[in-house]
């Protein structure tokens, strides 16, 4: 059964390590008027920033298994960040819920109805056969949800993805915003809805807040490698956003996984999909053929009408694998966006 929240409407098969690099110079540009839908392409807000062109793939840290675990109502406790003004918040301990989660609402496609709508091509997937699928519909919903995520730590910078969940928040793996080997918080990150090689069609975005759990900033725990990223506009009411929630019966499910490979220059957008092979409390394991900068990538299952993300993509190696949203972290991140900052 699944149990969804607050809905209206990926790392790597290879993980590449984070290359320590200078400062990228950009002015983030205005805010766009969508009123008429998707940019032209010539409008300016549609061309992508050359400064972020070839930034190198956001990957995990190393991971202890001996390392300290908190307990989970502090494991899920809210670590932010302003990267206006440089303010760290910290949350209270998480109040863990109780019973099951029955708040159902559908994924909103957008104020077109989801014109457009197409599921994402191919059945299957096997690792050692590259069954990725460019997709060039971005203003399609859902694609049109997916983001590029370009990230600037005071240290270095890197290119992730992420998924919209509601009309100013994205969700994505937290290692693509704190990195301690890369000075902590990210400083700026840049977040473009369904972008296509140079094209932006409803223009960039940055981060006003972003925030992830006690347990990723303390121990870079894996099973807390999650993020929520604040927008400063709400980009989401003209793209619409995927639903999310925790589903006790995942195993099996085929999972869908979109984003911004850096093997394919990390500009464009490719499609993978097959059935989540095992599933732990915390973790999910699959088989969907991704590379680095699809960190942060939704990983998100769908029922006729209704595609609900599950997961958010942030490990590769010999199967994929992702970090849940498990009961508790689909109230967190509740509580989080109806929180309005």
């Amino acid at each position: 059964m699944i149990h969804i929240t607050s809905m209206r409407g990926f790392c790597a098969s290879l993980c590449v390590s984070l290359l320590t690099m200078g400062a990228v110079a950009h002015a983030q540009p205005p805010v766009p008027d969508l009123a008429g839908g998707p940019l032209p392409f010539d409008h300016p807000a549609a061309q992508a920033d050359p400064a972020f062109a070839g930034l190198p793939d956001l990957a995990p840290p190393s991971y202890d298994p001996n390392s300290p675990r908190l307990p989970e109502s502090l494991a899920l406790r809210e670590m932010g960040y302003n990267p206006l003004t440089g303010e760290v918040r910290t949350g209270a301990p998480v109040k863990l819920p109780v019973g099951n989660l029955s708040s159902f609402t559908p994924a909103y496609a957008g104020p077109d109805g989801g014109k457009g709508t197409a599921t994402g091509p191919g059945s299957d997937s096997v690792i050692g056969t590259d069954n990725r699928v460019q997709i060039t519909s971005t203003t399609t919903f859902p694609y049109r949800a997916v983001t590029k995520l370009n990230v600037q730590f005071p240290y270095g910078a890197g290119g992730c993805s992420g998924i919209l969940i509601a009309a100013k928040y994205v969700l994505t793996a937290g290692h693509c915003i704190y990195s301690p080997s890369s000075g902590g918080w990210a400083v700026s990150v840049q977040v473009i809805p369904g972008q296509s090689g140079s094209y932006q069609p409803y223009g960039a975005y940055s981060a006003t807040y972003i925030r992830t759990f006690s347990s990723w900033t303390s121990y870079s725990d894996p099973n807390y490698d999650m993020a929520l990223i604040t927008l400063n506009a709400p980009v989401g009411d003209t793209t619409g956003w995927m639903g999310y929630g925790y589903d006790s019966t995942i195993v099996g499910t085929t999972g869908n996984i979109a984003g911004y490979p850096g093997d394919k220059g990390g500009s464009t957008m490719w499609y993978d999909n097959d059935p989540v092979s095992s599933a732990s409390t915390y973790r999910v394991t699959y088989n969907i053929d991704t590379y680095g900068g699809q960190s942060g990538s939704g990983v998100y299952q769908s029922s006729g009408s209704t595609l609900t993300v599950f997961a958010t993509h942030t490990n590769g190696g010999s199967s994929n694998s992702g970090t849940r949203i498990d009961s508790s972290k689909n109230s967190t991140l509740g509580s989080w966006i109806s929180s309005g900052y």
